[in-house]
């Protein structure tokens, strides 16, 4: 995911997800933080959907999407 390298922070990261979201009328609810990243919801086709966003110094920014496939998601919505 080459996007995810440009972004500075996990938090620029969900400010650039939120956008592309909103763009395509998806529902993205505010982050919360958790232990070494934050999560937030979007409601996707009528499912509420949860995303992680990690931030490790050695690893960088990872995104994990549960229950939707990657693919699904960035195919459709977010260009890696």
């Amino acid at each position: 995911m080459q996007w995810a390298k440009s972004q500075k922070d996990k938090f620029q990261c969900y400010d650039y997800i939120k956008n592309i979201f909103e763009k395509n009328g998806i529902s993205v609810a505010s982050y919360k933080e958790i232990n070494y990243g934050i999560q937030f919801s979007i409601t996707l086709d009528g499912q509420k959907e949860n995303i992680r966003i990690y931030e490790s110094k050695k690893r960088g920014l990872i995104v994990i999407f549960h229950r939707l496939s990657h693919r699904k998601i960035c195919g459709r919505y977010i260009y890696y």
